[in-house]
């Protein structure tokens, strides 16, 4: 799933760059606070962040509103059917994940996925010793 995802992200940015431009793809490992994950022992939720950036033509906050939307598409007939964007979110929010997307005309578009890679225990309740 990884890969149809990255490939849909980066073909996405490449159409945004008719002329060149910068691809940036980037990963890192990211924690957020404590949570308690239904067995009432807190943990710290473990993130894979990857983060897919570009300088192409950007979106105004019309076309953003739309982005998620099933055959939504900014392409011209024939190049497209709107559908990659609707499928990654729907993947990311299945897996748990959370998807952010930043985006202005003339100053590119970044999309940053976060998928949930484990939940560690804190203190000595993360190797299960006793408290």
């Amino acid at each position: 799933m990884w890969r149809w995802i990255i490939l849909n992200l980066v073909l996405n940015a490449r159409d945004a760059m008719p002329d060149g431009g910068r691809l940036t793809l980037k990963t890192r490992n990211r924690t957020d606070g404590l949570r308690n994950p239904g067995d009432g022992q807190p943990c710290l939720i473990a993130w894979v962040q990857f983060t897919v950036t570009d300088t192409g033509s950007g979106m105004d906050a019309e076309t953003r509103s739309h982005l998620f939307e099933p055959f939504f598409t900014t392409k011209k007939s024939g190049q497209g059917n709107g559908l990659g964007l609707v499928t990654v979110s729907r993947i990311v929010q299945e897996l748990g994940g959370k998807i952010d997307l930043k985006s202005e005309p003339g100053k590119g578009t970044q999309v940053v996925l976060c998928l949930r890679r484990v939940c560690e225990r804190t203190g000595r309740e993360r190797r299960g010793e006793a408290v």
